[in-house]
């Protein structure tokens, strides 16, 4: 019998950015797809796993982790193969000092266009409160990016400097952190800048697959990150603009699904590696991050000229109007750039302004007088330099290599709603029927990007769906199906975390400024008693140790806000994918969750409350201390009921400010 008459369905797990051991994908996504099929089906599909193998270089499938599954539904018995798409072993890793050097170039760059991908999801609606609110951030979130990018190459070339320094432990950490880098950020720059390293991580990918198709009669692809992008480019979904259509490849696999997808950043690195268009000159990151710097280091050099204040005053007043100005400026030009006619206008308008930066630039060298007209063609220089990076010009050009391959029955794009390495949809020129679905994970720009295989419910069981649609498996109308509903209640949890997590952060930074000025003598004192000063290591700094422990005290409270919130999910995605009604908010299901976490979010705000309040800690503390035991217990007693009183009628403020979406029924099919 041959083997594509042996499996139906062959499903190739392409794993991200970094360096996994091999068989890590295969374990980690494909015990998830696999513990799903049970409970989705009520447990009338029985899954065994046959075999697995981590491919010790032997036929059929050299190099590759996999493993083969045996699914029996009333009598009627499917073979699928989950094989792993391990790339990164592919090609030997770049250099820590190539690293530092394409850095100088793509940082910056990459800053922007993150920034910018945001307001291009607004960039076709008409303006109105949502397009004004994410213009301002996205100009905000650029600003304060572009001017952190110079601390972060730094620190890449600190780095770099300070390694061969002869101390061991300095050593050490700094080629641990070199090690971080490559394995991380190198896979881009391996990706973007180096053609015989794509090509070996190409070739990988297309051997896997075509192994696959030999041996399955369909397939699928489950792709993540820095993957999304090389399954792309090895189906001829990434291509030069002035590219004719190639012909389908054979190894097409017949669904794609991409999660987290970093396409449309290597896109725009790859644009950036081939050449920025004529049109947009030289890179307009870099300009507006020189602009920055120069209007930073102005702004302190004015300070200290002008130390009379009516003449600083009257300076900062026409620099504020100056920004209001330019402010002004870039908003007529971006509305403009939607609009044919303006074009022409737009561009001559940014080359004047660029060609009056520079004149003012070179006119105020060594002129004191003439500072602030230094500081305005700064301001102008990073004006013009944001009119391109949000521009429609710069837009097309970074998604016009980006397109559906050729013979791609069905693809499938998921990313969450704060994952920051796709940013939203992944975009292209001719993406053709593709579906695109947001999801919310953790609402954690930190978080969200690998927390994808934890959300069961809005993703585990789409990739489970579209396996079993491909495969034609005849318990597909089994499966539960993620519907709008269920997004809009995945979101609305998300919510509450998210408040829960700004609301203790602000608390703990409150308590950091608190301690800092009101009680560090205690902070001394407290370090220098005989039973601390004996063994810590330290003539302690109390900056540093209290950072330490507002640090450790973010961790724990982050993690047990994350810990009762992960509990109350875990129980409405097991329900849901066990097809039964999620329980309501006017049924007593999740206030088991929401109470504790409103009991710690008012604790961390008394506790700053008590801390800004002179002496409210001592005289607690001394009230308590002369109390009787009973009395000490009665009154914890007393203060916890109270607690989780407060906590219940908190909670129900809230549920009125932001109440409870539709709870979805699986056992009810959509229409």
């Amino acid at each position: 019998m041959e083997d594509h008459q042996r499996f139906q369905l062959g499903i190739l797990l392409v794993h991200g950015i970094g360096r996994p051991r091999p068989g890590d994908t295969l374990v980690h996504w494909g015990d998830a797809l696999i513990k799903t099929i049970g409970p989705a089906t009520q447990y009338e599909v029985e899954v065994v796993s046959e075999r697995a193998t981590l491919g010790a270089d032997r036929a059929p499938t050299p190099g590759g982790a996999e493993t083969t599954l045996s699914l029996t539904y009333r009598e009627q018995t499917e073979r699928w193969i989950i094989s792993e798409g391990h790339w990164a072993a592919a090609f030997p890793a770049p250099t820590y000092g190539e690293l530092v050097s394409w850095s100088f170039r793509a940082l910056p760059w990459s800053i922007a266009i993150n920034c910018a991908q945001r307001y291009w999801q607004f960039q076709t609606q008409s303006w109105n409160f949502s397009k004004i609110i994410a213009f301002a951030k996205t100009l905000g979130n650029l600003i304060v990016s572009l001017a952190l990018s110079p601390v972060f190459i730094g620190f890449f070339l600190l780095v770099l400097l300070l390694g061969p320094l002869p101390f061991p432990e300095l050593r050490n950490l700094l080629f641990a952190i070199q090690s971080v880098l490559t394995r991380t950020v190198g896979d881009s720059l391996a990706f973007v800048e180096s053609p015989t390293r794509a090509a070996l991580i190409r070739t990988r990918i297309v051997e896997l697959l075509e192994t696959l198709k030999s041996r399955c009669a369909r397939t699928v692809v489950v792709a993540h990150s820095q993957g999304a992008a090389i399954v792309l480019d090895a189906l001829g979904g990434m291509v030069e603009p002035h590219d004719s259509a190639k012909p389908a490849p054979d190894f097409v696999p017949d669904a794609l699904l991409t999660f987290g997808s970093g396409t449309n950043q290597l896109a725009s690195q790859k644009l950036l590696s081939a050449g920025l268009p004529a049109s947009l000159g030289k890179n307009p990151a870099m300009q507006a991050m020189k602009g920055l710097a120069a209007a930073t280091v102005l702004c302190f050099f004015l300070y200290r000229m002008w130390i009379d204040h009516s003449q600083l005053r009257t300076v900062l007043e026409t620099f504020a109007v100056l920004v209001v100005l330019v402010a002004f400026t870039v908003t007529i030009l971006v509305v403009g750039d939607r609009r044919k006619w303006r074009e022409s206008l737009a561009k001559r308008i940014i080359i004047t302004v660029d060609l009056t930066g520079v004149i003012v630039l070179v006119l105020s060298m060594g002129l004191d007088w003439f500072a602030p007209w230094l500081l305005i063609g700064a301001l102008l220089l990073i004006a013009s330099s944001m009119v391109k990076i949000l521009s429609s010009d710069l837009r097309m050009a970074v998604t016009a290599s980006v397109r559906k391959p050729e013979g791609l029955a069905r693809w499938i794009d998921i990313y969450a709603s704060k994952d920051p390495i796709p940013n939203g949809p992944t975009r292209g020129i001719d993406v053709g029927p593709r579906e695109s679905i947001q999801i919310s994970n953790l609402g954690s720009r930190l978080l969200d990007h690998t927390a994808y295989w934890d959300n069961r419910d809005e993703f585990v069981i789409r990739v489970l769906r579209l396996c079993a649609e491909t495969a034609a498996s005849p318990w597909l109308a089994m499966l539960p199906e993620a519907t709008q509903g269920l997004s809009e209640r995945a979101a609305w949890r998300v919510w509450f975390l998210r408040v829960a997590r700004r609301v203790t952060w602000v608390c703990w930074i409150s308590l950091f400024y608190l301690l800092w000025t009101e009680h560090h003598e205690d902070l001394e004192q407290f370090l220098s008693t005989p039973g601390l000063s004996d063994w810590l290591p330290v003539q302690v700094v109390p900056g540093a140790v209290l950072i330490v422990l507002i640090a450790f005290g973010v961790w724990v409270n982050t993690r047990l806000l994350q810990w009762i919130w992960h509990w109350w999910v875990r129980s409405e995605q097991h329900t849901f994918i066990a097809c039964h009604r999620i329980t309501t908010m006017a049924d007593g299901g999740g206030y088991s969750a929401l109470v504790p976490m409103a009991v710690l979010v008012w604790a961390m705000i008394m506790a700053t409350c008590l801390t800004a309040t002179p002496d409210s800690w001592t005289r607690l503390l001394n009230n308590v201390s002369h109390r009787s035991a009973g009395d000490k217990f009665m009154l914890v007693i007393s203060s916890m009921a109270i607690s989780f009183a407060w906590a219940h009628f908190s909670v129900k403020l809230f549920l009125k400010w932001k109440p409870e979406p539709h709870a979805p029924d699986p056992s009810i099919p959509s229409t």
